[in-house]
């Protein structure tokens, strides 16, 4: 899980064009490592807060990586001395509640583009 982490990080840097560290960037890296030490003991309780939300082990799974990747590519957000399980669950039910948002909308749009009373041409 670690190796998870670490390369949603890189990925993240990567995204907001941070490849190289700077001298006055290392003691935030190492603030950001400890993150990455906390964000990774707190995975089975994102796992277990996922099981209640979505009751399906792949949407499970799915919610959990999504949720990882979206604090740790805005780690830059989390404010020290906050609490960082607190921000980390807000994330994850945030993300769940727009992906059930988006779902909804979906099946509410009619696939054949007609947005009138369904009613058979016999039926008129």
């Amino acid at each position: 899980m670690s190796s998870l982490v670490t390369s949603m990080s890189n990925r993240a840097k990567e995204e907001h064009g941070q490849a190289g560290l700077k001298t006055q960037e290392i003691a935030i890296s190492a603030t950001h490592a400890e993150l990455h030490k906390e964000i990774l003991s707190l995975v089975p309780s994102l796992r277990a807060y996922a099981r209640v939300l979505t009751r399906n082990q792949s949407d499970m799974d799915d919610l959990v990586q999504d949720t990882l990747v979206k604090a740790i590519s805005h780690l830059h957000q989390f404010a020290p001395g906050t609490n960082l399980r607190a921000w980390l669950f807000t994330i994850e039910r945030n993300t769940h509640y727009t992906a059930h948002q988006r779902r909804r909308q979906r099946a509410a749009i009619p696939l054949d583009g007609d947005y009138g009373p369904s009613v058979a041409p016999n039926q008129g």
